[in-house]
């Protein structure tokens, strides 16, 4: 008989896998992939914005009340700032040519992570059904999440090898919670929607900081309406998730 301890590391592993989804781009033209970065971009803002608004910040103002989600936002916002200061000063003393929004991005991604793998291994411990319907759930909004944050981490200069190979480091944070769900095995809301409201200022700042002046740089008309109907995409496709 598979025990739920099964069911929880399988299916966590399954999730941290779909953070190989840039795998498809390595034998991309360079120029082609340039193109794609864009689109790539406005994706993950739309996938990234649709989650804080429809998901986070919903999810802990229910539990945890306004002022404390909005404490825990600003908290974010401010760690973040301080983040990007440190690594612009960092990268400046020791030649480092990737951007710091590349490595901000791998840090939020790896908290939002985290509390994938300890809702999963949390939701499995109430019932195996209600932990593959998570698992299912997660999968589906990981998707667009990952191929926006490999793109975002390809505009800030990482090669594709690297930028797979940490995203993929940034994906095996989910296991470590899961272990610590499976380990308490008791009450998970609480943790999980402080560490949500946390990364969602995290996410507000990456957004406005550098996403948007990305997207903004683009020139043509054609290209304006391609990112606006990515952005759209990444919506739609985190609005879909919350229906079901």
């Amino acid at each position: 008989m598979i025990t739920k301890e099964v069911y929880i590391i399988s299916s966590v592993m399954m999730v941290s896998l779909v953070s190989f989804v840039g795998i498809f781009t390595i034998k991309l033209r360079q120029e082609t992939l340039e193109k794609l970065l864009v689109l790539m971009i406005s994706l993950a803002l739309g996938a990234i914005m649709g989650n804080v608004f429809i998901h986070f910040l919903p999810e802990s103002m229910e539990e945890q009340g306004i002022l404390r989600t909005v404490l825990l936002v600003f908290s974010g916002l401010m760690t973040f700032f301080l983040f990007e200061k440190y690594l612009t000063w960092n990268s400046v003393h020791t030649e480092d040519s990737i951007h710091p929004v590349g490595y901000m991005s791998l840090f939020a991604d790896g908290l939002c992570n985290f509390t994938d793998g300890f809702v999963i291994g949390a939701a499995y411990i109430v019932s195996i059904p209600l932990g593959i319907a998570t698992t299912v759930a997660i999968l589906c909004h990981e998707i667009p999440q990952e191929v926006g944050d490999f793109g975002i981490m390809l505009k800030a200069g990482f090669t594709k090898t690297r930028a797979l190979f940490y995203n993929f480091l940034s994906a095996l944070v989910a296991v470590a919670g899961a272990f610590i769900s499976i380990i308490i095995g008791l009450s998970f809301n609480k943790t999980s929607v402080l560490i949500l409201a946390f990364a969602s200022g995290a996410y507000i700042y990456i957004a406005v900081s550098w996403l948007i002046p990305a997207i903004r740089k683009e020139q043509e008309v054609y290209g304006y309406g391609m990112n606006f109907l990515a952005i759209g995409a990444g919506l739609a496709i985190i609005f879909l998730i919350s229906l079901v």
